[in-house]
């Protein structure tokens, strides 16, 4: 049995469908009905986008789950509609297309649990290492601009905080994972979009040698802030003798970290390619479209 793990599709960049494709169809013809297949959200800006990108895996045999990412959220155009609408909407358009949607139930199958959820923000990732304004984070900015540069400042409209959604968050996959665990799965498996653990950020402690900042820019130090919460790693960590990995997104980096004795594993994909992750005895392996 194995299970996959793609997330951050974006069917809705051009550049990079043929990848989503190629994915797609490598997927019906390796998966079978006794794997796993989790989508990891991000799958297009829009309904239709989205819609257009799950289709493309409705003939892969192996069961299939999902998440919402923060693209798929957003609250572009007048329609009225909230973030939570979006996402509430999201689950309806993931049983549409075959996908059991991870943020209204957690569900069990080959002997495996399976939770997940969005994740969020609360800006516990900001950077010690910069003497920076809570408003900065806050209004999702650099701090020499007026002008926020992060999009969700103007299309997650969830009506909360940040640390509000994100604390909402939590309680729910916290809820899910007791259930799991009263349940009796000693084999857990975990999906969020937002990353769990800052351990799977670019490290901001570096060899003397080399100079962070020639690494890392200010920019991304300051823009890790809205990547994830470490809180969620805290909680994952307090089942980690049942959670047989965490996969996460949104990161579009290939990683793997332990943290609160739990393997967190990021995926890879960006824009113009597409990484499917392939967790197998306990072992994982990555594969590359584009």
């Amino acid at each position: 049995m194995r299970i996959y793990f793609a997330s951050d599709l974006h069917y809705d960049a051009e550049r990079g469908r043929d990848a989503v494709h190629a994915m797609a169809s490598w997927l019906e013809e390796h998966a079978t009905t006794d794997d796993i297949l989790i989508l990891g959200g991000d799958y297009g800006n829009d309904d239709a986008m989205v819609a257009a990108c799950l289709k493309l895996f409705a003939d892969v045999d192996a069961p299939t789950f999902g998440v919402a990412g923060n693209h798929d959220i957003w609250t572009e155009g007048d329609d009225g509609r909230t973030s939570h609408d979006r996402w509430l909407d999201l689950q309806s358009i993931l049983r549409d297309h075959g996908v059991h949607p991870l943020e209204a139930d957690p569900v069990s199958v080959h002997g495996i649990g399976i939770c997940g959820g969005i994740g969020w923000y609360d800006y516990s990732f900001r950077s010690p290492a910069l003497d920076v304004d809570p408003e900065v984070y806050r209004d999702k900015r650099l701090p020499q601009y007026q002008q926020p540069i992060w999009k969700d400042a103007f299309l997650a409209k969830w009506g909360l905080t940040d640390p509000e959604v994100t604390e909402w968050q939590l309680r729910r996959l916290e809820a899910d994972l007791e259930t799991l665990a009263e349940a009796g799965y000693d084999r857990i498996v975990v999906a969020t979009h937002h990353v769990p653990s800052r351990l799977l950020l670019r490290p901001e402690k570096l060899p003397d040698y080399l100079p962070r900042h020639h690494v890392i820019p200010e920019k991304w130090l300051v823009l890790n802030t809205y990547l994830g919460s470490q809180r969620f790693a805290e909680l994952i960590g307090n089942f980690a003798p049942r959670i047989d990995v965490a996969f996460c997104g949104h990161i579009h980096l290939s990683r793997q970290v332990t943290d609160y004795g739990v393997t967190f594993a990021s995926n890879g994909s960006t824009y113009e390619d597409k990484e499917l992750m392939i967790w197998e005895d306990a072992r994982l392996r990555r594969r590359t479209f584009g």
